[in-house]
């Protein structure tokens, strides 16, 4: 059957020199919604994250919000200094809609899923010339 409508995301996170410090959560809701509700989630160790490596979580996102919450346990956050260089990147359908890094405890950055785009149509074949 064809998936429902939406779109394909890339969550992008290169870790700074404490990995184990990171853990995130993917949080979304439908259009017009009040509340937000957890799709996907990785707790510290559990991320498989690798000093000052990316680590891409790719998913088939349906249409509506999107809150990525990033959390470091260590409140130094991952840019810079004697943490490393991390950052953390969204691809949606292989166009880089955020990209960033942050210091502190955490961040926090919402993006939206739009219904895909669908090619125009056709246009009908030209008629062919009369027959003389």
């Amino acid at each position: 059957p064809p998936l429902p409508p939406g779109s394909f995301v890339v969550l992008m996170l290169t870790a700074d020199l404490y990995p184990q410090d990171l853990s995130w959560v993917l949080l979304y809701r439908e259009s017009n919604a009040t509340t937000w509700d957890t799709r996907k989630s990785c707790v510290a160790n559990g991320c498989e994250l690798v000093s000052e490596q990316t680590t891409n979580y790719s998913y088939y996102a349906l249409v509506g919000e999107y809150q990525w919450v990033i959390s470091d346990s260590h409140g130094d956050g991952i840019c810079c200094n004697n943490n490393g260089e991390g950052q953390y990147a969204i691809v949606i359908n292989g166009v880089a809609v955020s990209a960033d890094t942050f210091n502190g405890a955490g961040v926090s950055v919402l993006f939206e899923v739009g219904q895909p785009l669908t090619p125009p149509p056709s246009p009908p074949p030209s008629p062919s010339p009369p027959s003389p």
